[in-house]
């Protein structure tokens, strides 16, 4: 009977050994032949040289010293193929200096100071910071870049904090629905869950995810699939109404990536310091208006009735029945963005300035094209940030320094271009609220030094950094231009705002030709003897002197602008230009070539090259 019993169990270990091996055999195969399969294809496209650098910052050789350079190709890991945006150009070295003082800016376009970077909060923080700490060094490094988030903000920030920073500087929150990973889709598919977003973007950084994303996007694209950058008339068609259910997880992914923006701060060292998110209120009628989901046919009837009729009587100067009109279609549907817009127009007009404050925020928070943040954005900034200064977190509210420097504290063209995007004074108005948050952060050997009691006033700041009639009016150029697409089309009382703009840009024309430009040149000289590698103005200067037809002064500043952004295709463009108009076209075709080297998709090299080409190919 015992040697049964041993038999039966011999034998049944032997069976539990076969299965055991089967079952590794099974599990070997199905996972370390994939493994190896990807690492293989991991180093053939190592060898091949495929793929790009996905970091936000990159090293670099120049003389013997490491500087610090940004990734022109950071933009490919987010946005589809020909859209990606860069960010600006950067240069700092690698090692800080023990005088030095490092402030890295996040955020989106407003941030980057369009339409022209060279007068940004951050670059009129950094004179303020100098002009009142003048034996003290401060590098402040503008990451922001257009149509980004809050989910491309986060690699950002954690690249920032590789280099000694002192200070995060956060100014985001307008792009949270149409920027990647966003509810309009338009920049790729909304990620409904954050961590699905997160993963997307980890492996996009690998060689084997670019390669994906590039059969993808050829294999998948589709006519909704933009094939270039065409701003914001992109997004016409992505509405969302205030009580689209798919806004709830928006703010829950923007908060938590904002909280680990914070976290990433911290952890290096950082004073962290978080700004609430300004708009334009007063002069930008919301991009687009629909009735609410629930709305009956008859309903929605009546409120196309009573918004006409109110606009009749408003153009009549009726105020007080148009306003009994605008406030009956609100009753009838309180998500209509227009009528919001409308009463509160009127309500300024005869001098209910609260009431129309609210219906001013109405207006913009019930906007479908959400183009800017709104109230939930900057209470979920507020509530992130709110009671954590022992944490080194420290709230700017925007907001409020707007409403002060706003008459009758409503936001305005005074302060904004547009929607979002600041005039100089809106950016000196912000870099001063930051100012006065850094100011009591800084290290005390830096205190110590302070100069001056206040800090140097908007018209200074504009001398030190030769803001003149030519700037502004570059700047009023460029947003007109985008007031003749959608969405800014479609807005109501667009030509009152259009009118506005004509007579402004008229007006500085007729200042330009009846004073001429020598002032404005002198502005530019005078910055350049105080700070003699001065990129942006070097860049604004000689883009002046190309548009009048001084060609030689212009390719001498660019060339000087080559010189310190080496790395940058941008300068090599702008000296091919200079040459081209100079009638040296081998030479010009030569930057195209330099231009194409640093950077082979840089599109503006790509069709000067081509235009170039055709004319060296005519017949003489």
């Amino acid at each position: 009977m015992a040697s049964d019993a041993g038999k039966s169990h011999l034998g049944i270990s032997a069976r539990n050994r076969r299965t055991l091996r089967i079952w590794l055999f099974r599990l070997a195969t199905s996972t370390l032949v994939p493994t190896f399969f990807l690492f293989a294809l991991n180093v053939v496209l190592f060898l091949a040289d495929f793929g790009h650098p996905t970091n936000f910052f990159l090293r670099k050789h120049v003389n013997d010293e490491e500087v610090v350079i940004e990734n022109i190709d950071f933009g490919r890991t987010f946005f589809p193929r020909d859209t990606e945006r860069a960010p600006l150009p950067v240069s700092f070295d690698a090692t800080k200096s023990k005088d030095e003082v490092r402030i890295f800016v996040l955020g989106e376009s407003a941030a980057m100071g369009f339409p022209n970077e060279a007068f940004s909060f951050a670059r009129i923080l950094e004179v303020m910071l100098s002009e009142r700490y003048p034996k003290a060094h401060f590098t402040v490094v503008n990451t922001s870049m257009t149509a980004i988030n809050s989910h491309v903000i986060l690699p950002i920030a954690r690249s920032c904090a590789d280099f000694s920073p002192d200070f995060f500087v956060i100014y985001m929150g307008n792009n949270e629905i149409v920027g990647p990973y966003g509810v309009s889709g338009v920049l790729g598919a909304h990620a409904r869950q954050l961590e699905l977003a997160r993963m997307s973007i980890w492996f996009k950084t690998t060689r084997i995810g670019q390669l994906l994303a590039c059969i993808t996007q050829f294999t998948s694209a589709s006519n909704d699939t933009p094939t270039s950058w065409q701003g914001m008339s992109m997004f016409a068609n992505s509405r969302l109404l205030a009580d689209d259910p798919r806004l709830a997880s928006t703010y829950d992914q923007f908060e938590a990536n904002l909280r680990e923006i914070c976290s990433v701060g911290k952890k290096s060292g950082a004073s962290v310091v978080i700004s609430t998110v300004a708009t334009n209120l007063q002069d930008c009628a919301p991009f687009s208006s629909l009735p609410s989901s629930g709305l009956s046919v008859g309903e929605t009837s009546e409120l196309e009735l009573l918004l006409n009729k109110g606009a009749e009587l408003e153009a009549n100067n009726r105020l007080a029945d148009a306003i009994a009109c605008y406030e009956s279609a609100i009753e009838i549907d309180g998500q209509y963005a227009d009528s919001h817009f409308r009463l509160a127009r009127c309500l300024v007009s005869v001098g209910r300035i609260a009431e129309a404050k609210h219906h001013y925020l109405c207006a913009r928070d019930c906007d479908v094209l959400r183009f800017r943040a709104d109230s939930t954005i900057n209470e979920r900034i507020r509530t992130a940030v709110a009671g954590r200064e022992k944490e080194g977190l420290y709230l700017v509210d925007a907001e409020a320094a707007f409403e002060n420097a706003s008459q009758d504290g409503l936001l305005g063209h005074l302060l904004f271009f547009e929607h979002v995007h600041m005039t100089f004074k809106g950016n000196y108005t912000l870099a001063k609220s930051i100012l006065e948050q850094i100011d009591e952060l800084l290290p005390t050997w830096v205190q110590s030094q302070l100069e001056p009691a206040e800090p140097i006033s908007e018209a200074e700041c504009m001398n030190r950094l030769a803001y003149t009639d030519w700037s502004r009016l570059t700047s009023l150029v460029t947003i007109n231009r985008l007031f003749a697409h959608p969405p800014f089309t479609e807005q109501i009382y667009r030509d009152e705002r259009d009118l506005r703009m004509s007579q402004e840009i008229q007006t500085l024309e007729a200042r330009l030709e009846l004073q001429g430009f020598d002032a404005v040149i002198a502005a530019y000289e005078q910055s350049l003897e105080r700070v003699r590698d001065n990129v942006p103005i070097l860049k604004e200067f000689g883009i002046l002197l190309l548009s009048r037809g001084d060609f030689d002064g212009a390719a001498a500043k660019f060339a000087l602008l080559k010189k310190h952004l080496p790395h940058h295709p941008g300068p090599c463009v702008l000296l091919a230009e200079a040459y081209a108009a100079q009638g040296r076209r081998y030479e010009a075709l030569k930057e195209c070539d330099a231009a194409l080297k640093l950077s082979p998709r840089w599109k503006q090299a790509i069709q000067i090259r081509a235009e170039l080409q055709a004319a060296l190919s005519r017949p003489q």
